[in-house]
């Protein structure tokens, strides 16, 4: 995606739609306008830079109406969440976040996009408690206009909204992909283009149908009839360079497609649909040729995701279990479970779906832009962080604020997608290496749990502070270790004849000023801290010696429990 990225964001290109005025313009976005044509005043035709201002000028439009509507049948408490939702709708369209259009080939509205971004209508429900009833109609029906929704909730909602139907109908919107005209832009071969019914030459001009022999020599080809695709589809990069090859079957995606990385003959991807819908294995290649991402779909939904770590030797399996939940088994490459429990999706620009760890490529995306979580570029192309360590990696400086995070390696080049953070209940088991049987044993415990789980130990040495207590002076078969948001909460350490077990106070700090400088992650997390850590007895009683520490993650004082101590709160359970 960072490839197409460039010329997308150096290109200035104007959007227009088919009408001679304002009004006209806005009726194209969504035919409800038709009813108020009497409301607005005749304004001249308008030309957008982008799709997300034409959206604004409609969600603009829509807020005078709503503000100038008669509400006299209010009640006072429809009354005030009416004021309160008009506000949500203001920042909504001052945020500039819309959904996009990836699989119709026409402008159709679009409840919840790939990325997780809401339609104005989703957006509302989603602020008002009602995400539940969106991603419901998202799910039976994510192309539906508002009158085509049938949803028990939805009447309940409109009522509580304090908006009436008419007006739901008219915040709604349409929404468009691909980039309007772009075949007249300057750089039009490094922009993905509306799968149609062509044959161009790469000047843009209609040609012959090419035979199968020469289609690498055309840059759009399409084939069907009336307007309609139904065979081939075909966009190369430059003459004998390939970039995107698929099939259609009566103007819906069908059969195997192909993405190679922009300006290279190198694949970067297949993925196979039926009727329009992802169906069977997505694949992601490196640059190298080796599969780096495997996600099984069933009709249009992930339902399984592999990622490969050639560079630890690891395999990550994801299944999810609703919205934000994902059980999750990690193997070495050649089939050794190490690791299984469960994760929450952590998506730093709110607009991603559970699988998207990767970079976007031009199958899935031809719009992310800066606003989206990607970087800036300058105008020689180089991307621009504000902090090349945001959210990437484990660097960070300071322990007792950092959550563990399940993945990192690989997949942190560039702006980060989707996240991942241990929750619940996570299982650990002994990798018996060859180290493991050495004759030469050094008894620390970071020596210890770094040769027995050579792929978690240092992770987990990092979330218990580096711990070392004589109790962990020793091997283990396996381990069970509670999380919550990422901390570590509980650790167990099972042995053939041994057992240790360590226990972490955490807790929410109030504090808005610490006295030093935060990292770059830590103002997502930095209000959750560990006040405290030492061992616990099998029924998870304190015991022994037990560190404390303040809000900042400061040492504060030792306290040694001369009898088991039970405290009032457990450390074990669901989380």
């Amino acid at each position: 995606m960072k490839k197409i990225l460039i010329p997308i964001l150096s290109l200035c290109v104007t959007c227009t739609v088919s009408a001679h005025d304002l009004f006209e313009q806005l009726v194209a976005f969504n035919p409800n306008w038709q009813a108020y044509e009497s409301r607005l005043e005749r304004q001249p035709h308008l030309d957008f830079p982008s799709d997300k201002e034409y959206i604004q000028t409609h969600l603009t439009h829509v807020l005078e109406i709503l503000r100038t509507n008669e509400t006299q049948e209010l009640s006072c408490v429809q009354l005030e969440q009416r004021s309160k939702l008009i506000e949500v709708l203001e920042g909504y369209k001052n945020r500039g976040l819309f959904p996009m259009n990836y699989y119709r080939d026409e402008r159709i509205p679009v409840f919840i996009d790939e990325h997780n971004t809401h339609c104005a209508v989703g957006y509302l429900l989603m602020q008002t408690g009602y995400d539940d009833v969106a991603r419901r109609i998202a799910a039976k029906n994510n192309y539906a206009w508002v009158k085509e929704i049938d949803d028990p909730a939805l009447p309940e909602w409109q009522q509580f909204s304090g908006f009436t139907l008419k007006e739901l109908k008219l915040i709604q919107g349409a929404y468009d992909f691909y980039q309007p005209f772009a075949r007249t832009a300057p750089n039009k071969t490094e922009i993905p283009q509306k799968p149609a019914v062509v044959s161009l030459d790469f000047n843009g001009n209609a040609t012959e149908v090419p035979a199968e022999k020469d289609l690498l020599k055309v840059w759009c080809y399409g084939e069907g009839k009336d307007d309609v695709l139904h065979g081939k589809w075909v966009q190369n990069y430059r003459k004998g360079t390939p970039w995107i090859v698929g099939y259609y079957e009566n103007g819906n995606r069908t059969g195997s497609w192909k993405e190679y990385y922009q300006g290279t003959d190198i694949l970067c991807r297949t993925e196979h649909w039926r009727n329009d819908k992802l169906n069977g294995v997505r694949t992601r290649y490196d640059r190298e040729g080796n599969v780096i991402e495997r996600i099984t779909f069933k009709d249009g939904e992930a339902v399984l995701k592999v990622n490969y770590d050639l560079q630890k030797d690891l395999e990550w399996r994801r299944i999810p279990v609703d919205s934000i939940t994902l059980r999750t088994e990690v193997y070495t490459l050649e089939g050794y479970l190490l690791a299984k429990g469960k994760e929450q999706i952590f998506n730093p620009s709110g607009r991603l779906q559970w699988f998207q760890d990767i970079e976007l490529t031009a199958l899935n995306t031809a719009a992310i832009t800066a606003r989206d979580g990607a970087p800036e570029y300058t105008q020689s192309g180089m991307p621009v962080y504000s902090n090349q360590n945001s959210f990437g990696g484990n660097g960070l400086s300071r322990r007792s604020f950092h959550p563990i995070s399940s993945s990192s390696g690989i997949f942190n080049q560039g702006p980060t997608l989707v996240n991942y953070l241990k929750i619940g209940e996570w299982k650990f088991y002994n990798e018996y290496t060859s180290t493991s049987f050495d004759s030469e044993v050094n008894s620390s415990s970071s020596f210890l749990l770094n040769r027995d789980f050579p792929h978690f130990g240092n992770e987990l040495l990092v979330g218990m502070h580096l711990l070392d207590n004589e109790n962990l002076h020793q091997s283990f078969d396996s381990l069970e270790v509670l999380y919550t948001k990422g901390f570590i909460k509980d650790f167990k350490g099972f042995g053939k004849e041994n057992f240790a077990r360590f226990g972490f106070i955490i807790e929410e700090s109030q504090n808005q000023s610490p006295p030093i400088e935060l990292t770059p992650f830590e103002p997502i997390f930095h209000r959750m801290v560990i006040r405290g850590m030492g061992p616990l007895n099998k029924d998870g009683d304190r015991i022994g010696e037990w560190i404390m520490y303040d809000t900042y993650g400061r040492l504060t004082q030792y306290v040694k429990y001369v009898q088991p101590f039970k405290h009032e709160e457990p450390l074990t359970g669901n989380l």
